[in-house]
């Protein structure tokens, strides 16, 4: 295939090379303005690149259309950037406002965070709120501390795990595919591998003989503990083989390869 593709691009860039040759003068401005076009939309594509990738978090000032909107309309927006498999995501959002104008608390307005994220305990953690902002508002009691920086650092840190164990599976599942079978079981006798929750904290392993595995991941991608159990209960020494040292979810397919060898020489 490799050697078609050459050929063709062989014989593409000599027509190109032939066109040239007996274009006109006009012909040599408009390849130019389009060349000029092309290179122009590339370098500003390059630019966002750079900025994306080197600032994975930027802040900006936005003002709320709400003519009745807290503290004159006035938000703090932070934006997020995400990848996964070596692509950028849609970004997140969070908008930040002052409930009180003589305060410097701060609330979450609206955000893009998905539900799979602890924002709430993010917050309450670098964002406490007072009791009552009535209190704060009347200076009865001083604002809690906040740490904005920390809890914008925190809430990045827990999306970018999220979509790391997203995509260390996605390779688990593809190395533990059958080649040239698309759709069928796994290798090692599995039928399913996948995880049981949203936020990628639970992974679920099936078998063809009927056993079921369930491990629990840390926010880092390691594998804490699991529970694998057949038609007698559970076996601690499939457990032991999956999970014993606490390694990360890419070790999975040499994991239960040692499970599937265990299997056949007790069978």
């Amino acid at each position: 295939m490799s050697a078609v593709r050459r050929g063709n691009d062989k014989r593409r860039r000599r027509r190109e090379a032939i066109a040239l040759e007996k274009a006109s003068p006009a012909d040599y401005h408009a390849i130019q303005r389009a060349l000029g076009k092309r290179c122009d939309k590339q370098l500003g594509h390059l630019r966002e690149t750079y900025h994306r990738v080197s600032c994975g978090i930027s802040m900006f000032k936005i003002q709320d259309p709400d003519p009745c909107a807290v503290d004159g309309g006035r938000v703090t927006g932070v934006r997020i950037e995400a990848f996964e498999d070596v692509k950028f995501l849609t970004p997140y959002y969070i908008f930040l406002n002052q409930p009180v104008p003589w305060s410097p608390s701060l609330r979450i307005h609206k955000h893009t965070v998905p539900p799979c994220i602890p924002l709430a305990a993010i917050t309450s953690k670098w964002l406490p709120q007072p009791a009552s902002v009535r209190e704060v508002a009347d200076r009865v009691k001083p604002a809690p501390v906040q740490n904005l920086v920390s809890f914008v650092y925190a809430v990045r840190n827990a999306i970018s795990a999220h979509h790391l164990r997203q995509e260390a599976l996605a390779r688990v599942k593809k190395a533990l595919a059958l080649e040239g079978k698309p759709g069928q079981p796994y290798k090692y006798g599995l039928t399913a591998v996948r995880f049981l929750d949203v936020e990628g904290r639970e992974i679920r392993f099936a078998w063809q003989d009927g056993k079921l595995g369930l491990a629990a991941v840390g926010a880092g991608g390691a594998l804490l503990k699991c529970v694998i159990c057949d038609g007698n209960g559970r076996r601690p020494d499939l457990e032991r083989t999956l999970c014993s040292q606490k390694l990360s979810i890419e070790s999975l397919p040499e994991r239960l390869r040692a499970v599937h060898e265990r299997e056949s020489r007790m069978s």
